[in-house]
């Protein structure tokens, strides 16, 4: 085995406090390795980002289950360092604990494995005890965003179009009894709708998981769970009356692992609402799997996104469309202003993979690459190879407009490993690629710069045609030693231009060149 490279490009919090990296676009670039191969020394430590508020100011969005989860499971959250899955019955949590590796360090153990930060993956459920988990689920507020699971390679098992709501509500928890779902500042906040005449006092619920609940001094309810704490704010109460609020004192009562409420005097002909907040940023903190590693933004000024997520981790068995590896790829679409998400799509096979670029057409098209590592990874009827042909290949694919579909999906390398980092479009959406290989037999064109690799790994470059079908041009590049491509450009007359790093004291260089021989244990090339 050899020792990797990690280009990690936009390293974040979470799912969606990485996407707040948008409105600052820093970048960070870190070369750490992380298999068995010799030692290299890594580069300086990356910058750490700081997320942009705006969007982490972004409302919890609710996704309906349409197969891509346990069947028992009526809607779907995810947020900055857990998620959700609802029923009528309560709310099952999946918190990623502990925290990623810091900048510039490696997250992951080795290429094709989940980040290291899931291993502190908690599971909590919030249990209404005898909740009706059947009771009916509905969608309130629906969203513009949607969601895509293009997961295996059977397109007709393909998830696409899923919706999202701002609001979810479950009738008849309890007799007279709904409980409504939404969430500001990343926080879940669930209300207890309880009509005229019927009892408060049937609400019972508690903290399945937990290692301890009390409430503290101020009335908050206080959940440890693997060593680390959430709340549960002080619980508010009131009734509406024409439209004013009017306050009902309400406490947390616990009756030993059981929590109810006491309530102060009110109108029993109004409708009542209990309002308790989760609050579990300020206890668990740390990261959900997620790294970002690829940002294009089109002609309207619509930001793609691209990285590995570990965070569809649900507590449920026996789902149809889950992610079915350690980690997936995602592809997300922001509206130009940065304040909506318009689609998530994931995309991946029974076992790892990782985005590392992202490139977008005058159409909206997406192009995607980066490394998988499952023999079953989405491929198209007629692209260039859709056979897994060592242990880890490199991934083209083209998605439509709406991330829903391929238009195109290939996969690439030869009898080992073969991983990709960069992904650039000609005037033509001829897509180039640029990463690293270890095979012999990596496919190149007869009249490549390059046709034969060295003992060693070695950059590539290979251009393939606009229906991903062929390769117009593929190429090693690389001396005796290690050669690693990063980063790639087209200009309009489709010339490349790749940057990356080489300890080859024979790169290939020009006469006229800035610098002609390697200076150091390493260098950059351009």
């Amino acid at each position: 085995m050899k020792y990797r490279p990690r280009l990690i490009a936009l390293r974040s919090l979470g799912y969606w406090l990485f996407l707040t990296t948008v409105l600052q676009v820093p970048l960070a670039l870190g070369l750490p390795p992380t298999s068995n191969r010799r030692h290299r020394t890594r580069p300086p430590a990356a910058i750490a980002l700081q997320p942009s508020a705006a969007i982490a100011e972004m409302p919890l969005s609710f996704e309906i289950n349409r197969g891509q989860a346990d069947p028992q499971t009526k809607f779907l959250v995810r947020a900055p360092g857990y998620s959700i899955s609802l029923n009528g019955s309560g709310a099952a949590f999946s918190f990623s604990s502990g925290s990623c590796a810091g900048a510039g360090q490696s997250v992951r153990a080795r290429p094709g494995s989940p980040p290291n930060c899931t291993e502190g993956d908690s599971r909590l459920r919030l249990q209404f005890e005898g909740g009706a988990a059947a009771s009916k689920a509905v969608g309130e507020e629906p969203l513009a965003q949607q969601s895509n699971y293009l997961i295996g390679n059977q397109p007709k098992k393909f998830l696409a179009k899923i919706n999202h709501y701002a609001r979810v509500r479950f009738e008849q928890v309890y007799p007279g009894i709904q409980v409504a779902y939404y969430g500001e500042h990343g926080q879940l906040e669930y209300d207890f709708l309880i009509a005229p005449g019927a009892s408060p006092q049937i609400i019972s619920h508690w903290f399945e998981g937990a290692d301890k609940v009390e409430i503290d001094g101020e009335g908050n309810l206080l959940v440890q769970v693997a060593g680390h704490r959430l709340m549960q704010r002080r619980p508010v109460a009131y009734q509406l009356d024409g439209g004013k609020r009017i306050p009902v004192k309400a406490t947390y009562v616990m009756h030993g692992s059981r929590i109810g409420f006491k309530l102060g005097a009110y109108n029993q002909k109004k409708t009542l609402v209990i309002d308790p907040v989760l609050d579990y940023s300020s206890y668990l903190g740390g990261s959900s799997g997620d790294i970002g590693a690829g940002i294009a933004v089109d002609i309207h000024g619509r930001v793609y996104l691209t990285g590995i997520t570990t965070s569809v981790n649900f507590p449920a068995s026996g789902a149809l469309q889950t992610p079915q590896g350690g980690s997936d790829i995602f592809v997300s679409r922001l509206n130009a202003a940065g304040t909506a998400l318009e689609y998530s799509t994931y995309l991946g096979g029974q076992s790892n993979e990782e985005g590392s670029s992202i490139a977008v057409d005058r159409a909206g098209n997406a192009y995607v690459t980066g490394t998988t590592a499952s023999v079953d990874f989405p491929t198209s009827s007629g692209s260039f190879d859709t056979t897994m042909s060592g242990d880890r290949d490199v991934f083209v694919t083209k998605l439509n407009a709406d991330g829903s579909g391929l238009v195109y999906s290939t996969l690439l390398g030869g009898n080992s490993a073969d991983e990709a980092y960069g992904v650039a479009l000609d005037p033509e959406d001829n897509a180039s690629i640029l990463g690293l290989t270890d095979s012999n037999n990596f496919p190149t064109t007869a009249t490549a710069f390059q046709t034969t690799g060295h003992n060693d790994t070695d950059a590539f470059v290979t251009k393939l045609n606009a229906s991903g079908s062929a390769l117009l041009y593929s190429s090693y590049l690389g001396g005796g030693g290690v050669d690693w491509g990063f980063g790639i450009a087209t200009d309009l007359n489709g010339n490349l231009f790749v940057t990356g790093l080489t300890t080859s004291t024979d790169f290939p260089v020009t006469l006229n060149a800035a610098q002609t021989t390697l200076s150091g244990s390493s260098n950059s090339f351009v």
